[in-house]
This record gives structure tokens, C-alpha cells and sequence, in this order.
């Protein structure tokens, strides 16, 4: 049996986010399983669909448990990996207050691209 491992993936098309990491035993079965995701486009065709990108991302295969899909923003240990890793942050573009994006309690402060690191 397949061990199931992280991936990101990604919806070159999508109008805002387009991204998410999910679990899945291979590429092809990570895009599938996010066809639906709320970070993606709801109503891809399956054109669309089939123009995501799945990349492996191994720094998030230690967070597979069973029933879960894929790494939470929520889960600061998830969240670090991802700022880390993949320099991803609450938000990009700082379109939003600190206070709107929780970046008080946020215990990735000092990490985040958001603050210049």
C-alpha cells in the first residue's frame, strides 16, 4: 500500500488564491482530490481542472494522519512549515490590517514575509 504524501497544488488560472496542499498517493490523485477545494476555483471545468499542478512537498508528509486533507493554516506547527518552506503568508499582498489577518497571536510573527522576513 501507497503511503500517502503532501503536495501542493496549484490552479494557474485561478482569480485569487488557487493554492492548498493536500494528501494523496500520487500527483495525479492530489489534483483530483482538490477539484473542490474552497481554496480553488468552485466551478473549474474539467479543461481546468486538468491544467493544475501538482508538486511534491515533503516537508508536509510528517502531518498525514488519517482523515486528514491536506496541512491547516489554523495549526501554528503547519503554519510554520508552510511560511518556512513555501513562504506562504496570511497575506501576500498586506491588503489587510494586522488585526484583521490575527497576526497579534500569530506565533510565526518572526518568520512571516508579511514583516519582512
Amino acid at each position: 500500500m501507497k503511503k500517502m504524501k503532501c503536495y501542493v497544488v496549484r490552479d494557474p488560472d485561478a482569480y485569487e488564491f488557487g493554492v492548498t496542499t493536500v494528501f494523496a498517493k500520487s500527483a495525479a490523485k492530489a489534483k483530483y482530490a482538490v477539484r473542490n477545494h474552497e481554496e480553488m476555483d468552485d466551478d473549474n471545468t474539467f479543461d481546468q481542472w486538468k491544467n493544475f499542478t501538482a508538486r511534491r512537498f515533503p516537508a508536509g508528509d510528517k502531518f498525514y494522519k488519517e482523515g486528514v486533507s491536506g496541512l491547516d493554516w489554523e495549526n501554528m506547527e503547519h503554519r510554520k512549515v508552510l511560511i518556512e518552506k513555501l513562504s506562504w503568508s496570511c497575506d501576500p499582498n498586506n491588503e489587510y490590517s494586522d488585526e484583521e489577518c490575527g497576526c497579534g497571536h500569530c506565533t510565526c510573527r518572526d518568520i512571516c514575509p508579511r514583516f519582512g522576513n
